[in-house]
């Protein structure tokens, strides 16, 4: 299982606090990583919810039911290489 994004930072913020830095300063550095990570999160989730937005018109509808199946098959045919 993969470690999460605070598992992969926790070794870190103990190798910063042995290196003689003070503890303020790691956990601001922490805190800058994490907004940084919560800002990418948030991008790709927004992405996800403006593909739902967009297919839920007339048009949209009618965009996904002629693409689905073409998606659907190219990832078939990429699964296969």
């Amino acid at each position: 299982m993969p470690a999460t994004p605070t598992q992969d930072r926790a070794p870190r913020v103990s190798r910063q606090r042995s290196a003689s830095r003070a503890l303020t300063d790691v956990v601001a550095r922490f805190e800058v990583d994490m907004r940084q990570r919560g800002s990418e999160v948030l991008t790709s989730a927004m992405t996800t919810v403006r593909w739902i937005l967009d297919t839920d018109t007339g048009l949209g509808a009618a965009a996904a039911a002629v693409s689905t199946p073409i998606l659907a098959a190219a990832a078939r045919l990429r699964w296969r290489e």
